[in-house]
């Protein structure tokens, strides 16, 4: 049974917005405001260019995001290297930063301050527990033989990523501050795979190692939906 995933307890992203480019509040795209449009929108008073400021003010409109790009949307389950498929809830932290794992087998948790499904950057982080005194072993339990070149396929409400495994690591259980390629929404887009790992001692509260698995996107996210 997983014990924790004990995560930084500040976990925030600061973006820096250049100068001529702005945030469409409704999309979350980012756009070029075109130099000449930006000066002409507020001419001077007595200005000749009064009514071009006026036709120009018509002209502008909102970003729209383009039709080749897809919304993000959390992710809701994933099929496993095998083909089992796991429900996965989104979850939170607690105050001392552990993980809020779901408690049985038939779900993985989702990190709601990672990437999404169709998000171009950041870890996608889903936790599980290998295995229960009650259930025995998980779905997760696989992830301790996967090998590089595996495929998982996450699913969101209308999206489909499939990724390839790269990685497979243990790292004793415990704080992972100090391991934020983990949970970090800066970098690659990858999808972070975490369950527990053996030596397993009682005496020292469960399992000792984690096991993470990071895989890499193939190609884009598709629509499902549509």
């Amino acid at each position: 049974m997983i014990r924790a995933v004990v995560l930084t307890a500040a976990l925030t992203v600061s973006l820096a917005v250049p100068a001529g480019v702005f945030l469409d509040a409704r999309t979350g795209l980012r756009a070029e405001a075109p130099a000449r449009e930006a000066r002409s929108l507020s001419p001077r008073s007595g200005d000749a260019g009064d009514a071009e400021g006026d036709a120009l003010r018509q002209r502008v409109v909102p970003a729209r995001r383009a039709q080749s790009q897809v919304v993000p949307e959390r992710p809701r389950a994933l099929s496993l290297p095998s083909g089992s498929r796991v429900t996965i809830r989104a979850v939170g932290t607690a105050r001392d930063g552990r993980l809020a794992v779901p408690p049985g087998l038939d779900s993985a948790g989702w990190w709601r301050g990672g990437a999404r499904v169709g998000d171009p950057f950041g870890s996608v982080l889903v936790a599980a527990h290998v295995d229960s005194r009650t259930e025995g072993l998980g779905p997760f339990a696989e992830l301790l033989q996967v090998r590089p070149g595996a495929i998982v396929t996450v699913a969101s409400r209308g999206l489909e990523q499939r990724y390839r495994v790269v990685t497979f690591r243990l790292v004793p259980q415990g704080d992972l501050s100090r391991r934020d390629w983990i949970y970090a929404a800066a970098g690659p887009h990858r999808l972070t795979l975490v369950t527990c790992a053996p030596p397993y001692d009682r005496t020292r509260g469960g399992y000792q190692n984690l096991a993470i698995v990071v895989a890499r996107p193939l190609g884009r996210a598709t629509r499902t939906d549509s």
